[in-house]
């Protein structure tokens, strides 16, 4: 079994909502930078290895303003193997999709789950809330990794499928508060388009927390992301 990781995260988004629209989306210009935060030696619940029933109760939460629960797309437990591709390589890191990080999520994540929304207007916003839990600490090290990716990242060319054509994206990152042990807001869009897509990924203890938005990239996400991500954390006791 091979979680969602980003599979989920931008192979099902990007890839649908990118990938397929390349020429669409737009040169984003954000800022920010990874936040990192000291740990006790102790695990607090919200960084404690979770069941499966208390991952599905941390993201089942109600819709966000604007938004309407939308039931499809893959379970993440059971997303098929990632098959992403970058050029360079290095920018795989942020999606958490490298082959070390794939290799992590086979062997220690336990259980899985996610809630997906829509929008009800244009169509244009999707928005997910994923988390994984793991039989050890996720390492951090793998959003260190990302962070350092992006100056690799500024432009980069990626495939979601076999055989599919190379679409141009941009990567910049995106300010996020201290959240968690540690936390990385990127937002991936091609140049020249209209629609972006927002990540914020916080590495928890046992658990990884990733937030998604998928809209029109003059829309400032960061505090729905931000919101969200903390919400889940409360709801496991943190």
């Amino acid at each position: 079994m091979r979680p969602l990781r980003t599979a989920l995260v931008v192979a099902l988004g990007a890839a649908a909502l990118l990938g397929g629209c390349s020429s669409n989306v737009p040169d984003p210009d954000v800022t920010s930078t990874v936040t990192v935060t000291e740990t006790g030696a102790g695990l607090s619940p919200d960084r404690q290895q979770l069941t499966a029933a208390e991952v599905t109760r941390a993201v089942s939460k109600d819709a966000p303003a604007g938004f309407l629960l939308d039931p499809g797309g893959a379970d993440p437990a059971q997303d098929p193997d990632s098959q992403r591709t970058t050029d360079p390589a290095s920018c795989l890191a942020l999606y958490l999709d490298t082959p070390q990080m794939r290799t992590f999520a086979d062997e220690h994540v336990t259980a899985a789950d996610r809630a997906r929304y829509s929008d009800s207007g244009d169509g244009i916003g999707t928005f997910l809330v994923t988390l994984w839990t793991h039989d050890e600490r996720y390492p951090t090290r793998f959003l260190d990794e990302a962070g350092a990716a992006l100056a690799d990242c500024s432009g980069f060319s990626a495939t979601f499928r076999p055989g599919e054509a190379r679409s141009p994206y941009r990567a910049t990152t995106i300010a996020v508060p201290q959240i968690g042990d540690q936390s990385f807001g990127v937002r991936i869009g091609s140049p020249g388009g209209g629609v972006t897509v927002d990540e914020l990924w916080v590495a928890n203890g046992h658990n990884l927390v990733h937030v998604r938005m998928v809209s029109d990239y003059h829309q400032d996400n960061a505090p729905l992301l931000d919101k969200t991500a903390r919400g889940v954390l409360e709801g496991l006791g943190g």
